[in-house]
């Protein structure tokens, strides 16, 4: 969960602050930002609801759902940390690079180990 808070993080912060108000990402930022936040919120409700009843946490590491949701996110997380790789560095391959494009860089290749 830390894992994918700190991509959503990097990538919320420079879709906001540096380019105006609001986010202003392009098609693969957005993306990628989109399915942290969708895949962080899932992890944070199942691990309360893991913390919170013991019934549950024995019950639900048992289900079709846990598998099928790491299965899900695993394939949209990929996906969109490729995306995003790919964009990034046909964007940044010139001399001079973009801000930020070190963080970014690491808020990609972070998110493998996240899904």
């Amino acid at each position: 969960m830390l894992i994918g808070a700190v991509c959503l993080g990097i990538v919320g912060y420079y879709g906001t602050h540096h380019r105006g108000g609001g986010f202003s990402g392009n098609e693969q930022q957005t993306l990628f930002f989109l399915v942290s936040f969708g895949c962080l919120l899932s992890t944070a409700l199942m691990f309360l609801t893991s913390l919170c009843s013991l019934i549950t946490s024995s019950v639900l590491s048992k289900t079709l759902f846990e598998f099928l949701y790491h299965l899900v996110s695993f394939i949209l997380y990929l996906s969109a940390a490729l995306s995003f790789l790919i964009d990034l560095t046909e964007r940044n391959k010139g001399r001079y690079r973009e801000d930020g494009y070190d963080a970014k860089m690491a808020a990609a290749v972070r998110s493998h180990i996240y899904s």
